[in-house]
């Protein structure tokens, strides 16, 4: 091949399979323990630290006491479910924004690639429909243009902020639960453990898909990041009307 002569981007019949086949398994995170400390720990953790900066400025809530920790654990379930508890609001703004971000990744422009040779697919490839930059600024232009006609204003996010983390933790274990549900209906397990609760922590669905969106590939990606920007925007836009400036902290997050 002569020099800057470019090789042909189609993928080769020879590039190597996934390994997807190997039906065994292995207990990593502890196991069915670890599972469910990470299930019921993430959840709590996430709680906690909301309470410490809404509450505390950030700064640690600890108990008086060692004999006192039943009773803060109780106080900060309370306090919790006083400004955090699921809404409908929070629901609206929350699977509103996941459902909008799902019709954008079916409707907007960009090159469809395909991955490996699957063998649990006789060797097919999927398809991959990468038009994540064009969802990204279709979401913005959507969001500002909401936000200034007064439609949403995005200080609602920052205002709704709990009930939003409570509904999105409620989501999640929802879409596991049903796409765990869907793969055992269809007898298409893949590397089962036989446990519950480990199988449904870590997956035993293959390439879960709607058509050619890719589930994990999702909802790891085109929804907690693109929630993150709004929400450090909605805190900016809080802060202006509030104080007539943007804090350089706040800017940069944003930025």
């Amino acid at each position: 091949m002569s020099e800057g002569q470019v090789t042909n981007p189609r993928p080769r019949d020879d590039v190597a399979f996934e390994d997807v086949t190997d039906n065994s398994f292995v207990y990593e995170f502890g196991g069915p323990i670890g599972a469910a400390a990470m299930m019921l720990g993430f959840p709590l953790l996430m709680a906690y630290q909301f309470l410490c900066v809404y509450d505390n400025g950030g700064h640690f809530l600890l108990p008086d006491s060692f004999s006192d920790i039943a009773a803060w654990a109780g106080r900060m379930g309370q306090r919790y479910w006083e400004i955090a508890a699921p809404s409908w609001t929070g629901a609206r703004i929350y699977l509103g924004f996941t459902f909008f971000m799902v019709g954008l990744a079916f409707v907007c422009p960009g090159p469809v690639m395909y991955g490996y040779k699957l063998p649990s697919l006789g060797g097919q490839r999927l398809a991959y429909k990468c038009n994540a930059l064009w969802s990204w600024w279709v979401a913005v232009i959507t969001a500002l243009a909401l936000h200034f006609t007064g439609l949403f204003r995005l200080t609602q996010i920052i205002d709704n902020l709990g009930p939003i983390m409570s509904v999105a933790m409620l989501w999640s274990f929802f879409l596991a639960g049903a796409v765990y549900a869907v793969t055992v209906a269809r007898n298409a397990k893949h590397r089962a453990s036989g446990n519950v609760i480990y199988d449904y922590c870590m997956g035993v669905c293959l390439n879960p898909r709607i058509g050619t969106l890719d589930m994990k590939l999702f909802t790891e990606l085109r929804v907690p990041w693109p929630m993150l920007f709004f929400i450090s925007l909605s805190c900016a836009f809080k802060q202006y009307e509030e104080l007539g400036h943007v804090a350089p902290e706040l800017v940069f997050m944003v930025l």
